[in-house]
């Protein structure tokens, strides 16, 4: 192993020779601690090892000490650079970066109180030292400090050390004749140094520091969040609970926090994801006119990123508001050449006219058939911008003059709700329910009614949310149509019957319960008072006997419908299918049609595999059902089949 060549008889003096050339040479600064800092932990060294590495290092921290008294200041390359190993996967690297910083601060302390009184150009010369990066150090610290690390007391030396100095500073810079002043600023340093936690710590110090070195310790704890494992991100979630207590004297520098929100990147970590957005809210609550120009300035075209930040801000109704006014300001002069950088210019801009309160409804209806922006696209960055509109859309809905402008997007939204993306069909269904709040009945009546040919086909969504949500829907829409609408919909309810029967066994309670009330609002609609009692009373086993009854020329219909919930992932879905397939066979009045050679086929194959029970099921049934091809009603088989079918 070699070592730097050992040189603590260095004095003062010698070391003042070299300064100017350290001090303008960042590299060598870095490569200086880089020999040093990297080499092995000590006890891994020999005796003369040892002896090289301890005079080494004194004569590092001589020099150093040599920078910070010729000055009285921590040249801010040292700090940077020092700032960089305290990030090191080595403990005993981040241990001998912190032990540097710490002595700096001592080092300051002792610098801003030398001569005090004696010297009034020293003193007035300590007074002015300015560390550019202090709150960026002072932020590292504490996050050091307060995680359960094998340095945490290195770093918690360090940040008192610090704090000693501020309270120095802080002395010399204060008013003579202010004594009372003087003592309550020392007491409040005083009192900080013994909190438990980060948390208190924070809310404590924080007072008594700069704008400059507030922004950089909210700069430092988002920066926590992109290299640091996920078991380190509680103390910087514990500052940002701090900081979001009390914006107005935090949240100064805004084009600094949104820009390090933004190269955070999007992160996985619910807790955090949900931290940053909060902090992106409460920035662009206070300064929407920052937030919107910094966005538009630093995010390049179609950046997945920036996307998510204004969905985010879009889904706030009173921060939407602010955004969008802002947005529409800096889009009035187009040659400024700012808004152009963003891609999605002619999509937000018919957001910005849209919440707009003085334009109208048949204004916005005629510019936004000049660009019909919501068109789907398969490909992912128009998904992304769609589902950027959409949050805003949703919000803007809530409120009842914004929804009747939305009237002209019906064509558009009608289409997302055929495409394949889950999370783009439930956002225009969110936006047509707002929608049809604010329109009269017999508007939102023919709007119902185009939804409901649309929307049964998502009741088996794989989510079950989706599924719910869904079904939830269809009711809502049984019960608003009015008129015709209703006329064609109590023809069109027999189509979801067999699908919402089959569903009240879902797994999942929520898509059961949304089921059966959809059934009570069809069972309402139709007058079925038989079926209604059988819903209410969760009697599954009796419903496909209910639907035979009230007609039971649509058997076949419903066979067909209920092929595919044979190959459902659901145990208890395929078991409610084969009884209701088993029940609905013996109203086929020509077993010898391709549906019920289709349906025995399809249980047959059902018994080679899965569940036993559903097997064996499967089995009986099929065997039953063809014998009832071969004997139209055979008195033994029906018996047979009222006993299996409950």
């Amino acid at each position: 192993m070699l070592l730097p060549s050992p040189v603590s008889n260095w004095n003062l003096s010698h070391c003042s020779s070299v300064l100017p050339e350290l001090l303008d040479n960042t590299q060598l600064i870095s490569s200086c601690f880089r020999r040093v800092l990297l080499l092995p932990p000590e006890e891994e060294m020999t005796g003369l090892e040892a002896s090289f590495y301890t005079q080494t290092v004194e004569a590092m921290d001589i020099m150093l000490k040599a920078v910070v008294l010729k000055s009285c200041e921590v040249p801010q390359d040292i700090l940077e650079v020092l700032l960089t190993f305290t990030s090191s996967e080595r403990a005993v690297v981040q241990e001998r970066a912190l032990q540097r910083i710490c002595s700096l601060s001592h080092w300051l302390a002792s610098c801003s109180t030398l001569e005090t009184g004696q010297n009034e150009e020293r003193d007035d010369a300590c007074a002015q030292i300015q560390i550019p990066v202090l709150g960026k150090v002072f932020g590292h610290l504490i996050l050091m400090a307060f995680e359960e690390e094998k340095t945490n007391h290195v770093a918690l030396d360090a940040l008192y050390a610090l704090l000693n100095f501020i309270s120095q500073q802080q002395r010399v810079t204060l008013p003579e004749d202010n004594a009372q002043l003087q003592a309550h600023w020392e007491d409040g340093i005083s009192s900080s140094l013994h909190y438990p936690n980060a948390k208190d710590f924070i809310e404590a110090v924080g007072k008594y520091l700069g704008p400059s070195e507030r922004t950089h310790i909210i700069l430092s704890t988002i920066t926590m969040f992109r290299y640091s494992s996920p078991c380190n991100h509680q103390v910087a979630l514990s500052m940002l609970e701090v900081i979001g207590r009390d914006p107005d004297w935090w949240l100064t520098d805004v084009p600094k926090i949104v820009s390090h929100i933004y190269h955070t990147g999007l992160v996985t970590d619910i807790q955090v994801q949900h931290s940053l957005h909060c902090l992106l809210l409460l920035v662009a609550d206070r300064s929407p006119v920052q937030v919107v120009t910094t966005l538009l300035q630093i995010a390049p075209r179609g950046d997945r990123n920036a996307l998510s930040l204004w969905e985010v801000m879009f889904s706030v109704p009173q921060t939407v508001e602010k955004v969008l006014k802002e947005l529409r300001v800096q889009l009035q002069d187009l040659k400024n050449g700012i808004f152009r950088t963003f891609p999605e210019n002619d999509c937000l801009s018919y957001l910005a006219l849209l919440a707009s309160e003085d334009v109208q409804e048949e204004e916005f209806a005629s510019l936004y058939k000049t660009c019909r922006f919501l068109l789907y696209s398969a490909n992912s960055t128009d998904r992304e911008i769609t589902s950027l509109l959409l949050r805003a859309l949703i919000t803007l809905s809530n409120r009842e003059d914004r929804a009747r402008k939305m009237k002209v997007l019906l064509p558009d939204l009608m289409n997302l709700l055929r495409q394949n993306c889950t999370s783009l069909v439930m956002m225009a269904l969110m936006v047509l329910q707002n929608m049809m709040k604010c329109l009269k009945r017999t508007e939102a009546s023919s709007i119902a009614a185009d939804v409901a040919r649309i929307l049964w086909y998502h009741f088996d969504e794989e989510e079950s949310w989706v599924r719910e949500s869904c079904i939830s829907s269809f009711r809502d829409l049984v019960r608003t149509v009015v008129g015709k609408e209703k006329k064609w919909m109590k023809n069109f309810v027999h189509t979801v019957l067999a699908p919402l029967i089959l569903r009240m066994n879902d797994e999942a309670p929520k898509v059961g319960q949304a089921s059966r009330n959809a059934l009570l609002a069809i069972a309402e609609l139709l007058k079925w008072k038989e079926m209604k009692h059988v819903v209410k009373t969760w009697q599954t086993w009796k419903m496909a006997e209910c639907l035979m009854k009230k007609d039971s020329s649509r058997a076949e219909q419903y066979l067909l419908q209920s092929l595919k919930y044979l190959k459902d992932p659901q145990e208890c879905v395929r078991d409610l299918t084969v009884r209701f397939i088993g029940t609905i066979m013996r109203h086929v009045k020509d077993q010898s049609t391709e549906v019920p050679a289709l349906i025995v086929r399809e249980l047959q194959a059902l018994e080679k595999g899965g569940c036993e029970f559903i097997c064996c099921l499967a089995a009986q049934t099929s065997l039953i059902l063809s014998r009832l091809r071969e004997q139209q009603s055979p008195a033994g088989s029906r018996c047979s089949l009222w006993c299996w079918h409950r």
